[in-house]
C-alpha cells in the first residue's frame, strides 16, 4: 500500500493572481515511488488546527521534465487551497501521497494520433501534463486544445501554453474562450458548453479525425461537453473526463447512504501492507471508509468525494455497494474495485485489500 511522505517545497511560481505553482523536490530513494503518468495527480495531508486536512491536486508537469509539479488555484473558503497561496514557503515541507490516477491514454512512439482537450479553470492542470507528455512522447501526432476562463488574467499557464505552441510549431492549437471578457472573434466569447463544443466541431476539428478526447472542468461543464461529443459521433470510449476537484464543503459531507446497504453486524477484514485486521462493524450510516478509520485502521484516503481514488480498494469476498464514482475506470470496477469513501457493505462478510 502506499504511503504519504514528507517532501520539500523547492521553488512556487506565481500563475495568476490566485493559481500558484509548486514544485517539490524528491529525493533518490523515493524517486520511483513518485514515478508519474500524464494526468496523474498526489495528495497533500497538513494539520491545521489539530485537523488533519487532506486534498488532492493534479501533477502540472510532463512525466520527461524530471519534476513534480501541481497547480493550486485559491477557491473561497478553502483552508488548503488558501495555506499553499498565501502561507506556504521554499523549504517547508508537506506530506505527499505518491501518484494516482487513470485520466489518460497509453502512447506510443510510432503513433500518428490527433488529440483534443476541452478545459475549464483550474481543469488545464492535468490537462497540460497530458498535452506536454504526449507531444514529447509522440512525436507525429497533434494536439488541439479549447481552453474557458473568466477572463484573460485567469488563465493558468498562459505563457507556458504558448512556449509550447513555439516548441511543436504546427503540433498544437490552442483556443482560448472567454465569458467575461470580450473577444474580437464572437466563436470565442462565452462558455464551453454543448452547443459551443457542437460548433467548434463543425469548424475547427472533424468528429472523424478526433482519436482520443479529454474533457476536465467543473462537473456540469463535463457533462455538457462529452454529451455533445457523443452526439456528434465520438466514441464514448474514446472520451475520458476528470473532476478537477472537490470543495471543502463537498469533502466533509459522507456519501449518500447505499439503497442496499447492510443493516446490523457487518464482518469487515482489511488487508493492508500485507496485514490483515477484523472489525465487526455494526452498520451505520457511515461509508466503509469511515468505518475502517473509527475501528482504529490507518488506510489512504485524500478527497473523500469520490474523484481521487487514493482510497481504492478490491473486494476480495463479500459485495459492497457504491453510490459514486469519479475516478475508477469501468474496467478497475469490472475487476471488483471500489472507491471506500463512496460505498457501503451489502454483505454479511466482507473483505477488502488495499494492496491490490
Amino acid at each position: 500500500m502506499k504511503h504519504y511522505h514528507p517532501l520539500t517545497v523547492q521553488s512556487i511560481a506565481q500563475e495568476t493572481q490566485d493559481t500558484v505553482c509548486v514544485s517539490f523536490a524528491v529525493p533518490e530513494e523515493l524517486a520511483d515511488t513518485y514515478n508519474y503518468l500524464q494526468g496523474q495527480h498526489v495528495g497533500l495531508r497538513k494539520k491545521f488546527d489539530d485537523q488533519d486536512i487532506r486534498r488532492s491536486y493534479s501533477i502540472a508537469s510532463s512525466v520527461q521534465d524530471g519534476r513534480l509539479d501541481i497547480a493550486v488555484r485559491k477557491v473561497e473558503g478553502g483552508i488548503f487551497s488558501t495555506f499553499i497561496n498565501n502561507d506556504l514557503k521554499v523549504g517547508d515541507t508537506l506530506d505527499v501521497f505518491p501518484p494516482v490516477g487513470t485520466f489518460r491514454t497509453e502512447l506510443e512512439p510510432s503513433a500518428e494520433r490527433t488529440y483534443v482537450a476541452f478545459a475549464a479553470g483550474s481543469g488545464i492542470t492535468p490537462i497540460y501534463s497530458i498535452i506536454k507528455t504526449t507531444l514529447e512522447a509522440e512525436p507525429e501526432s497533434r494536439f488541439v486544445l479549447f481552453f474557458g476562463n473568466r477572463n484573460g488574467r485567469s488563465i493558468i499557464f498562459r505563457n507556458r501554453l504558448t512556449d509550447l505552441k513555439n516548441q511543436f510549431m504546427g503540433r498544437l492549437s490552442v483556443y482560448h474562450f472567454l465569458s467575461q471578457e470580450e473577444n474580437d472573434i464572437e466563436l470565442f466569447n462565452g462558455r464551453l458548453d454543448g452547443k459551443k463544443v457542437k460548433d467548434l466541431l463543425g469548424r475547427i476539428v472533424p468528429v472523424d479525425a478526433i482519436d482520443e478526447a479529454y474533457v476536465c472542468g467543473p462537473g456540469t461543464m463535463i457533462e455538457e461537453v462529452t454529451a455533445a461529443l457523443v452526439e456528434e459521433g465520438v466514441e464514448p470510449s474514446r472520451i475520458h473526463h476528470e473532476h478537477f476537484g472537490v470543495t471543502d464543503a463537498a469533502a466533509k459531507n459522507a456519501a449518500p447512504r447505499a439503497k442496499n446497504a447492510k443493516t446490523g453486524q457487518v464482518n469487515l477484514t482489511v488487508i493492508r501492507d500485507g496485514e490483515s485486521f477484523n472489525l465487526q462493524v455494526q452498520q451505520t450510516d457511515k461509508p466503509l471508509l469511515d468505518e475502517i478509520a473509527d475501528g482504529g485502521i490507518d488506510v489512504p484516503y485524500s478527497c473523500k468525494g469520490g474523484v481521487c481514488c487514493t482510497c481504492r480498494a478490491k473486494v476480495v469476498k463479500g459485495k459492497a455497494e457504491m453510490v459514486l464514482n469519479y475516478g475508477l475506470e469501468e474496467d478497475d470496477v469490472k475487476k471488483g474495485f471500489i472507491l471506500t469513501c463512496q460505498s457501503y457493505p451489502v454483505s454479511d462478510n466482507l473483505i477488502l485489500d488495499f494492496d491490490a
